[in-house]
């Protein structure tokens, strides 16, 4: 049960860190574009 816990968390963790990459990209190509 705690590693079906952990799993899920770390999962979530990557999942941020994907987003939070692909938003930063996308501000800097707008910035660049502006």
């Amino acid at each position: 049960m705690q590693f079906f816990v952990f799993s899920i968390f770390y999962s979530l963790l990557t999942i941020k860190n994907i987003v939070d990459n692909t938003i930063a990209k996308n501000l800097l190509n707008h910035i660049r574009i502006v």
